[in-house]
């Protein structure tokens, strides 16, 4: 119903655990979008009968689903499992008998399109699979992904209700008039809703317990963004629940209703982005801001790399103008010199000292070698070095006299100067030159010769 399709359009996208992923380029998205399309061809198939459009959608949508996150493979398991299950249910009650041979065979597939769209669903599996032939062994064997034990009840007492808890967030009273359209329609019993859309919502609630339980018995141990394709039965039950609940009621004007149900997602979209929010800069103030699971995530506020790294290349050139920054023909050379000489060299250029100690590498360094800006690891041989040199008299000239100075990017800016001291036995004075708020933060740090 085009109604039900509008309520379950508002939902997903006013939901933060979906906002969270469509956001990011990775494949949670493509991941929903391609599930989705296969859930559709699969209940197109199941209500009108399989034809060859369904049936290349169905093994198409498979394959790359799984190839684009090869954990989808629980909730297609999931539903390969109730249509198979389905397929041999109607298999039993039907009253025709048939001797064994391929004819048979394919006669059953004609006459049990549950049967056949197992089959397509299998057949998209292995599409799958030869595609992931190259790297089989590291999709199987990699450390995110092996069993620990049987039955790990952690997925199922503690990440279900957590990734349902999420999903709801604020919007309860959506959810509570879904339960409403569920309720009148079980005490009413209509024939007309019970026996087909309660057939598809007994369905949804297979497909979203399904791939908590088969994590549960496999035991291992996922990321909750695992499971973010169960948000799509939830929606089609929230939805579901409110096309009810409308009918059932005799609702007359269906789209003020339906702008009443956005509203309300609306506000619990905004009230879900200020706690998360809220709770993100407690996370920065306690100096712990790695987060991440559905609802919070530490790169969707106060997480950007390039705004941190601009405004350090501001500041070095507003306070420190006699900074330099690498050229081509020095990026090899002074990454070859041993650690001893690494400091003379970059006191020589007038380049900046810069270490990282704990970041996001990959996304911060990509920006530091956009901008020019060396950087070393946060090792203690290094410092060590530094601390040499700085305590040397060679550096007085190219260092400005008997001043030194570094810089540190971290997300533990307290951690990173009690580490530091700890390692040289001196007292170092560090403040934030950049946003302080911010999950990178960049540091600098002076040694004078006196210690």
């Amino acid at each position: 119903d085009k109604t039900t399709g509008i309520i379950g359009a508002i939902i997903i996208t006013t939901s933060l655990p979906f906002y969270n992923f469509s956001v990011q380029i990775r494949g949670y998205s493509l991941s929903l979008a391609l599930l989705s399309v296969l859930l559709w061809g699969v209940i197109a198939a199941k209500k009108r009968g399989l034809n060859l459009k369904y049936a290349v959608v169905i093994l198409f949508a498979t394959s790359l689903a799984l190839y684009t996150i090869p954990l989808n493979l629980y909730f297609i398991l999931t539903l390969l499992l109730f249509f198979i299950g389905d397929g041999i249910k109607k298999q039993l009650r039907t009253k025709e008998r048939v001797t064994a041979g391929y004819g048979v065979f394919l006669h059953i597939l004609k006459e049990n399109v549950s049967l056949t769209v197992s089959f397509c669903i299998m057949a998209g599996i292995l599409v799958a699979v030869i595609l992931y032939l190259p790297v089989w062994r590291e999709v199987l064997f990699n450390r995110y992904v092996i069993s620990y034990h049987p039955f790990n009840f952690y997925t199922v007492l503690l990440l279900l209700p957590l990734t349902f808890h999420y999903f709801v967030s604020y919007n309860l009273v959506v959810l509570l008039l879904a339960l409403l359209g569920y309720k009148k329609t079980l005490q009413k019993k209509s024939k007309d809703l019970t026996e087909d859309t309660l057939s598809i919502g007994l369905f949804m609630l297979f497909l979203f317990f399904g791939p908590y339980l088969m994590s549960f018995f496999r035991g291992d141990l996922p990321f909750q963004r695992v499971f973010l394709n169960t948000i799509i039965p939830y929606v089609i039950l929230i939805s579901l629940g409110i096309y009810i609940f409308m009918q059932e009621a005799n609702v007359k004007y269906k789209d003020k209703f339906v702008l009443f149900v956005f509203l309300l997602s609306l506000l619990s979209f905004k009230v879900s982005l200020l706690r998360r929010d809220r709770y993100l800069l407690q996370k920065l103030a306690s100096e712990d801001p790695y987060i991440q699971n559905i609802f919070y995530n530490y790169y969707q506020k106060f997480y950007s790399p390039s705004k941190v790294i601009r405004k350090f290349v501001f500041y070095l050139k507003e306070k420190h103008s006699h900074v330099n920054f690498l050229s081509d023909s020095m990026n090899y050379e002074i990454y070859m010199l041993p650690p001893e000489e690494i400091f003379r060299e970059f006191c020589y250029f007038h380049l900046p000292i810069i270490f990282v100690y704990k970041v996001d590498e990959c996304a911060l360094g990509a920006y530091l070698k956009m901008y020019r800006l060396p950087f070393l690891h946060y090792h203690p041989m290094y410092l060590i070095e530094l601390i040499r040199f700085f305590s040397s008299e060679q550096s007085d000239d190219a260092c400005k006299g008997g001043e030194k100075r570094f810089y540190v990017i971290t997300r533990y800016p307290y951690e990173m100067v009690r580490w530091l001291e700890r390692i040289s036995g001196k007292k170092v004075g560090c403040k934030v030159v950049t946003d302080f708020y911010m999950y990178h933060k960049v540091v600098e740090c002076r040694i004078h010769k006196e210690g």
